[in-house]
């Protein structure tokens, strides 16, 4: 019995729950990271296995494969802060307003 309680207390998170749930998340974040890193490595293997080694097929599926795990490990921050800079940058849209009671047809 005391050693469920023991695994119970280990449960409880000592601070808040936010600081537990963003803890979670972050490890979370970092075990996604990684399974999404081997998915890529099994996806070259296959590829290059599948088309018995041919250069073209795995020169592309490298590519592809280093664009999946740039894209997890940062590239989508980094896409985001460079539109944001864009957007914000633009000028303000000008909205003209007509009225349109009086006008035939309308």
């Amino acid at each position: 019995m005391m050693m469920v309680q023991q695994h119970l207390y280990a449960l409880v998170p000592s601070g808040s729950v936010w600081d537990w749930v963003g803890a979670q998340a972050a490890s979370a974040q970092a075990t996604a990271r990684g399974v999404a890193i081997a998915v890529a490595l099994v996806f070259m293997v296959v590829t290059a296995v599948r088309t018995k080694l041919a250069l073209g097929a795995v020169i592309i599926a490298g590519l592809v494969a280093g664009l999946f795990v740039w894209l997890i490990a940062g590239g989508i921050s980094y896409l985001s802060d460079l539109s944001k800079g864009t957007v914000e940058g633009a000028p303000a849209p000008v909205v003209r307003v007509v009225d349109t009671v009086g006008y035939p047809g309308v």
